[in-house]
């Protein structure tokens, strides 16, 4: 009984290690166990290492649903005897028979002395195996390596000191603070840029301290500051320049903190307001202002990284949008004033299973309602990380029109199962209204847009995807009477959904005809995304006279659109990041081809919600153009998510990944774009049969007009 016990409420474990030296010209050749039964650490003293080295254990526990597993490493004195690098590694998988519930793979700096590693799991785990491997030519006075898994009472004790001060308001708004003030010396003070600090660590030693109570947020900020430049830029000449577009300036939060002394205030004012042009080691432009790339380290692979590590992501991603960001004029102030971290804080820090992490980073990304980002995944993993659980798809493609659900495709033997038919309105499934449904799938799409919102539900087919459960309910209406039916809710039903195909007669004609084709003798339909060569294009252009040009598809760059138009026709104006943050330059794009352009022809280009970045862009163009030209723009207003994008980089390997949208894009007249789209000549709405029917009534309407 005190044995049960033991296992009930304590279940801690230690692991041994098991050690094997292999040579090798370059890494680690193969790995054979020696068991070492009884020492509870892997400990080397005193000597040298030449190539290769690996030390392993595979560990079967009892199966556990969730845990933590504490990696303790010492190095002391290493020191090289060549010049070949020095390489720490560790590596841990973890799982049963059916799949991987961990794997987590990071280096060590071999100048850090001590390393602590916090490795969190929550799927069914039954085995561990954790490998340190290190390579070079190097000696040492002491390798250690200690490992423990904490679950049961022991990983609720340690949650607990984490939770309980995120219930503390005051606590939260001092960590917004801490991550303001972290966020404005990364991005305006040159310090940490030319001394190479690493500025995630500064940040983790920080974190580490405050939680277990070692120094107050006041004081981590005050260690924060003490890295910055003792003196300001004195040259601040060309921050007011007229060239600079201040939109996106605003750091009023620091008048209004409440941990910064004044003389604190004053300085990093002086620090935000007057930043030197300087080569920050977070950001990567390759010497020029359009494509910008962040330099981030992602430390290890693990999808669930642990608390100190998914407040990092947050602060990180904030700061980000804050001082990187074109757009940020746009978001309400939440990124300037703190609000969102302090949103976000206590469910960063609650979050400590892997779909609950997810769902925060889906929570975050929707915050900038970026059409760039609106959907950062696979479809299924955005509903996976809504609900909470693991999806199956149903075998049918439910789509929202006005208030009603409706089935558009199904398969026939599920039709014949359950009375389901094509043109079936879904009213609930597994007692949740379907609209319910819609708001919550909704509420993490990045766009500020309704009907944004409903052409990705039903491109995506995001109502078609349930929860698994044992049985799944669905009451659905036919000949007006609703019925009630339970199925099982079995993985098959996955296979019969992805055989599944949506009736899109215009798309699958163009891919027949590799992007090109004659509607009759005088009208050519030309789809840039699936074009070929441009060379067949280029002859069949040159004798047509009418051209239905469709930018509902992204581009493949095999046919310049911008060469059907004039050349030196100014289309946009960009504003791109300076070298000052928060800080926008403005200079204009015009055409430059013009080698398909004739005067006489008539164009008529669709666009819709499909229309995103690329295709917006070309629309633009279209109409600077149609002063000289005849050109008719049709359809609906195109998804507003112009411009290139940037990647975020995470600490972890989580299933999606999160961007924004790196170029202000602006009409010539600076008519913004951004969340609005491109506004068609001729509105076609969306009717039931588009919907349910796939009939496109944008091409049939184009074909009317150009015909005219």
């Amino acid at each position: 009984m005190r044995l049960a016990l033991a296992f009930v409420f304590i279940f801690m474990y230690t692991i041994n290690f098991a050690q094997e030296i292999v040579y090798s010209s370059n890494w680690v050749t193969g790995i054979k166990h020696q068991v070492i039964p009884k020492k509870r650490s892997l400990v080397l003293n005193n000597g040298n290492i030449q190539d290769s080295v690996m030390y392993s254990k595979y560990y079967k526990l009892r199966k556990v649903d969730k845990g933590q597993l504490t990696l303790d490493i010492m190095l002391k004195k290493v020191r090289p005897l060549s010049v070949t690098p020095v390489r720490f590694n560790i590596a841990v998988i973890g799982g049963n028979k059916s799949y991987n519930s961990l794997y987590y793979y990071s280096s060590i700096p071999p100048n850090k002395i001590s390393t602590k590693i916090y490795i969190p799991f929550d799927l069914e785990t039954d085995s561990i195996a954790v490998y340190f491997t290190a390579a070079g030519n190097f000696s040492f006075s002491k390798i250690e390596v200690n490992a423990e898994i904490q679950q049961g009472k022991t990983l609720e004790k340690w949650e607990d000191k984490f939770l309980a001060k995120v219930k503390d308001r005051e606590m939260v708004s001092n960590l917004a603070e801490l991550a303001q003030t972290w966020g404005a010396i990364k991005y305006n003070d040159p310090s940490i840029s030319d001394k190479d600090i690493d500025w995630d660590e500064i940040l983790f030693d920080r974190l580490y301290n405050i939680f277990d109570d070692i120094e107050t947020p006041k004081q981590s900020i005050d260690i924060l500051l003490s890295y910055a430049s003792s003196e300001t830029n004195r040259d601040s000449t060309a921050l007011k320049s007229d060239s600079l577009i201040w939109d996106n300036l605003d750091n009023s939060w620091i008048k209004k903190a409440s941990l910064l002394t004044s003389v604190q205030k004053e300085r990093l004012q002086a620090i935000v307001d007057n930043p030197p042009a300087f080569k920050n080691k977070y950001i990567d432009r390759s010497d020029n202002l359009v494509y910008t790339k962040l330099r981030e380290k992602t430390l290890h692979k693990n999808v669930l990284p642990n608390v100190y590590e998914r407040l990092v992501n947050l602060f990180r991603y904030c700061n980000v949008i804050k001082y990187l960001y074109p757009y940020k004029y746009t978001l309400s102030g939440q990124f300037d004033s703190g609000s969102i971290l302090e949103e976000l804080i206590p469910q960063f820090v609650r979050a400590t299973k892997t779909l609950e992490y997810n769902n925060c980073l889906l929570a975050l990304n929707a915050s900038i309602k970026d059409g760039h980002s609106a959907i950062p995944t696979l479809p299924i993993e955005f509903v996976h990380s809504i609900y909470g659980n693991f999806a199956i798809g149903l075998p049918m493609h439910i789509k929202k029109f006005k208030q009603d659900f409706i089935v558009t495709t199904i398969d026939s033997s599920f039709s014949k199962k359950t009375g389901i038919e094509v043109g079936s309105p879904i009213r609930k499934i597994n007692g949740v209204p379907v609209n319910d449904l819609y708001k919550k799938i909704s509420y993490y799409i990045g766009s500020p847009r309704p009907e944004v919102h409903e052409y990705l539900v039903n491109s995506q087919r995001l109502l078609s995807f349930v929860p698994i459960s044992d049985s799944i309910d669905i009451v659905y209406a036919t000949d007006k009477i609703e019925k009630n039916i339970k199925i099982k809710g079995d993985i098959s039903l996955s296979r019969l959904f992805s055989k599944l195909k949506d009736n899109n007669t215009t798309l699958q004609k163009s891919i027949e005809h590799h992007g090109i084709y004659n509607i009759d003798d005088s009208v050519t339909y030309l789809n840039p995304a699936h074009i070929d060569t441009s060379a067949a294009v280029n002859a069949l252009i040159s004798q047509s006279e009418k051209i239905i040009l469709d930018l509902r598809n992204y581009p493949n760059g095999k046919f310049d659109v911008q060469s059907l138009l004039p050349s030196n026709v100014v289309i946009a104006k960009t504003q791109k990041l300076s070298h000052y943050p928060q800080r926008l330059i403005e200079s204009d794009i015009t055409t430059t081809d013009g080698s398909n352009h004739r005067p006489n022809r008539k164009i008529v280009a669709l666009i819709s919600e499909a229309s995103r970045s690329n295709p917006e862009f070309l629309a633009m163009a279209l109409r600077a153009a149609q002063r000289a030209d005849d050109i008719t723009i049709i359809g609906r207003n195109s998804m507003g998510a112009d411009g290139n994008v940037v990647k975020i980089p995470l600490i972890g390997s989580p299933t999606f990944s999160l961007w924004y949208t790196g170029i202000r894009i602006l009409y010539p007249d600076h008519g913004e774009t951004q969340g609005i789209g491109i506004k068609p000549d001729v509105y076609v709405p969306l009717t039931e049969e588009e919907v349910t029917k796939g009939v496109d009534n944008i091409l049939n309407n184009a074909i009317d007009i150009i015909r005219k």
